[in-house]
């Protein structure tokens, strides 16, 4: 009973960081504190669109990693890189686009934008998808493109955080709202 309530109450407190009112999102300090992560995870709006975004973005992998190694021979961790930075790339124009069009730094140039996207996500895909397809083929004699779709789960959560609290970071302007 205590433990349906503890829940309760602390969904109440993530639903009232994220309430849309007057169709416009609450300010930062009317969030309860202590909330700023609970706050980025349940938008359920930007939440759906980086699932689309990356739903997309692992076909594309997926894809490019069956042609490589089917079609070409090439080794599926070559093919693994491969796939990762044409999902990187094709995400990071959805993500400017619709998932964080709001957030977008027009100051910086395109190409220091995609360096930043491919620098935060990067590194845990690219590392994620090889270390984790590896253990799933060698350890387990997984598929490889199942194998790369487990990777790919796997990293998906630091890949939003990632996104959300340095690449497409909300700036506060001088009166304190976002």
């Amino acid at each position: 009973m205590a433990v349906a309530q503890n829940f309760r109450s602390a969904w109440g407190k993530i639903r009232a960081a994220t309430v849309i009112r007057s169709g416009k999102r609450r300010k930062k300090s009317d969030a309860p504190a202590g909330l700023p992560l609970a706050q980025s995870l349940h938008m359920p709006a930007r939440g759906m669109a980086f699932v689309a975004v990356s739903t997309l973005g692992l076909v594309l992998q997926l894809a490019t990693i069956v042609v490589l190694t089917h079609a070409f021979g090439v080794h599926y961790s070559i093919a693994t890189v491969a796939g990762v930075q044409v999902a990187i790339v094709n995400n990071f124009f959805w993500h400017e686009r619709w998932t964080w069009r709001d957030r977008v730094d027009r100051s910086r140039s395109l190409v220091v934008r995609l360096l930043r996207i491919t620098a935060a996500t990067g590194t845990s895909s690219f590392a994620g998808n090889l270390i984790f397809t590896t253990l799933y083929v060698q350890a387990f004699g997984l598929p490889i493109a199942f194998s790369n779709l487990l990777a790919v789960g796997s990293t998906s959560v630091l890949n939003y955080l990632a996104l959300d609290r340095v690449v497409f970071k909300e700036v506060s302007s001088a009166d304190g709202t976002p």
